[in-house]
């Protein structure tokens, strides 16, 4: 009997050896695929600011090489991503719940587990969003771009990109230049500058190593070249450290989403500068603004000569107006976007246009005739109407009778006003007079 219970003692304490081997051995091993998670976890942190993609690396790593069912791992409370040090790193905590002594607890029925928890820390040399970096054992590119900041206020533009390894400045910065080291895009609307192939150059502040600054570009605002929220943009800087090329969507702060232009139509289209015409010559001015009118904001043109407001619209991104003088003179336009009447407190404002009118007033004398069919006509006289056009309602068939007398039919006794368009392009009105 006691040799019985003696070989019964040591077949137990052999179990329970033989189980205690095992049990480190597979502590061991769990662990060390614990470790090489995190290690999964902390890479796919370095390039990923999604942390559903640090757990999905964790859990791959986990499910390859250990059971995961009965409780074991789960990923959404076993791993854990926290960033710390200002943001400066990431942390990753993974945790599995081993079980001890398994056969004894098949035999039992027990099911006891040993959470093996094991963690790291990778730090974020350059951040972007989230947990968005290079890895520090990666050497970054010896140039790149970090971060862009725009301002645009009507025509005025100012831009600054952050970065490193953009060397020394290029010939002719700070200045207004073209070359192949800048190229700015807005792929939503189609154009580039600061290329030689662009034709538009671009004005350089200053050019640091860590920093480029950019005062305007050319023909900004005027046309085609305009940058609206939500633009997808583009900034390409080639060195002799190499090129790199950042992405952006555009988001103008300064007067932050907003910008207001104004330009002139004339027979090639719309103008962005200042007008000079004839007296009598009308001009059309055209305000465009970066959104449309919200009711409470819209786009209007006011006249800083006189002070008036000119026209408003609530709705709509743009809003045209004519202007005209009989005598020579300037009056001096303005674009804004902001409330009705209140410039004031206009969210943006177009940079300062003027027409000016040129010329002394030209006096037309015009008589109308009747004739012998029930008809009527218009002579009109004044000084040189040698290639002038005669327009008006219901005027037609116009003859050239002199140098200094035009004249044109009239479909009926009321059809008594028009203009003349002289050779120099001034717009001269008559009524003419019964005879």
């Amino acid at each position: 009997m006691t040799t019985l219970i003696t070989r019964l003692f040591w077949m137990v304490v052999s179990l329970l050896g033989l189980d205690a081997v095992v049990f480190f051995l597979m502590f061991e091993h769990t662990a060390d695929v614990v470790q090489a998670a995190v290690d999964a976890g902390l890479s796919a942190a370095a390039v990923s600011s999604d942390t559903d993609a640090v757990k999905t690396a964790v859990t791959q790593n986990i499910q390859a090489a250990l059971p995961v069912v009965g409780g074991r791992f789960d990923a959404n409370t076993d791993v854990t991503v926290r960033k710390a040090q200002q943001d400066q790193e990431v942390n990753v905590t993974v945790t599995y719940h081993m079980p001890i002594l398994a056969p004894i607890q098949r035999i039992f029925g027990l099911d006891l587990t040993m959470p093996i928890t094991r963690g790291g820390t990778q730090a974020l040399d350059y951040l972007h969003n989230g947990l968005q970096a290079v890895l520090t054992d990666t050497p970054p590119d010896k140039i790149g771009v970090v971060k862009t900041t725009l301002q645009i206020s009507g025509q005025k533009l100012a831009m600054y990109i952050q970065g490193y390894g953009f060397g020394a400045p290029p010939n002719g910065v700070p200045g207004t230049t073209t070359g192949d080291f800048l190229t700015f895009e807005d792929t939503t609307q189609g154009w580039q500058a600061g290329s030689d192939t662009s034709g538009l150059a671009i004005t350089y502040g200053d050019w640091k190593d860590n920093e480029i600054t950019i005062t305007g570009i050319e023909n900004f605002g005027r046309g085609t070249e305009v940058i609206r929220p939500g633009d997808e943009c583009r900034i390409t800087v080639n060195t002799a450290n190499g090129s790199t090329t950042y992405y952006f969507v555009a988001n103008p702060s300064g007067d932050t989403q907003y910008s207001v232009t104004l330009g002139w139509k004339n027979g090639s289209g719309l103008q962005y500068g200042s007008a000079t015409v004839p007296v009598h010559t009308p001009v059309t001015w055209t305000a465009s603004s970066s959104v449309p009118g919200d009711g409470t904001n819209g786009v209007g043109i006011y006249d800083t000569t006189t002070g008036q407001y000119l026209i408003w619209s609530g709705s709509g991104d743009t809003v045209t107006y004519l202007v005209n003088s009989g005598t020579p003179g300037s009056h001096s336009y303005v674009a804004y976007y902001g409330p009705q009447g209140q410039i004031d407190k206009a969210l943006a404002v177009s940079d300062s246009l003027s027409v000016t009118w040129t010329g002394g007033s030209q006096e037309l004398t015009a008589v109308m005739y009747p004739t012998s069919d029930g008809g009527q006509y218009i002579d009109i006289f004044g000084p040189d109407l040698t290639n002038c056009v005669v327009s008006g309602t219901g005027l037609s068939n116009q003859t050239q009778i002199s140098a200094n007398e035009v004249q044109v039919q009239a479909a009926s006794a009321n059809d008594i006003t028009g203009v003349v368009r002289l050779s120099d392009g001034t717009l001269v009105p008559f009524t003419a007079e019964a005879y």
